[in-house]
C-alpha cells in the first residue's frame, strides 16, 4: 500500500488544472492509506494503482468543467 497526505492527494489532482496548493499544518498527522490489493480482491472490488486513481478523477472532473 501507499500512504499519500491529503496534500499529495490535492497537489496530484489540482496541479493537472493550474491550481497551486499550499501545504498547511492541521495537525492531522493521519496518512490516506490506499487499501492493499489482497483486500480488494478479497472484496471483489476493482484494483487500480494510485496514479490510476487520479487519472480517472482528473478525467472525470475535465468531464463535468466541459473541458
Amino acid at each position: 500500500p501507499e500512504f499519500k497526505s491529503r496534500y499529495d492527494v490535492a497537489k496530484d489532482i489540482l496541479s493537472d488544472f493550474g491550481i497551486e496548493v499550499q501545504p498547511q499544518d492541521c495537525k492531522d498527522p493521519s496518512p490516506v492509506q490506499v487499501m492493499s490489493l489482497e483486500n480488494l480482491i478479497a472484496l471483489g472490488l476493482p484494483r487500480y494503482s494510485y496514479a490510476e486513481i487520479i487519472s480517472k478523477i482528473i478525467s472525470e472532473t475535465r468531464k463535468g468543467l466541459g473541458w
